[in-house]
């Protein structure tokens, strides 16, 4: 093999390899949604304007809650199913009762969350 095709062996295989690289990391990314100021394209994935931004725990979605620091769709998804077997949330601290929330992952995630009060009716 020549020298020259040596060289543009090694410049093709290191161009395929960062190629893959890119591609790999792209498909890898997680992207965050601040929850100051969302500016998500769907309404789905856009946070609850009320209370300066906050989900609330008793009626987010899925999406909603992948946006909350640490929670991931199987998290997210662990919360929609104890919402649904334990009913509302009365507090934020509640959410600790999930699994794979613990002390530190409520700390991140406590200023972003809230649990409105529930409706009563009066009955008039």
């Amino acid at each position: 093999m020549k020298n020259s095709q040596r060289i543009f062996v090694y410049v093709t295989a290191i161009f395929l390899c960062v190629i893959f690289g890119v591609f790999i990391g792209r498909r890898s990314a997680k992207v965050y949604i601040p929850l100051d100021n969302p500016t998500a394209d769907t309404a789905e994935n856009t946070v609850p304007s009320n209370d300066a931004g906050k989900i609330d725990l008793n009626t987010a979605t899925l999406q909603q809650l992948q946006l909350l620091p640490g929670v991931g769709q199987t998290i997210a998804q662990r919360i929609l199913d104890y919402r649904e077997s334990a009913g509302r949330f009365d507090n934020i601290e509640q959410i600790m009762d999930v699994k794979g929330i613990g002390e530190n992952t409520f700390e991140a995630m406590k200023s972003y969350i809230k649990v409105e009060a529930a409706y009563e009716d009066s009955g008039s």
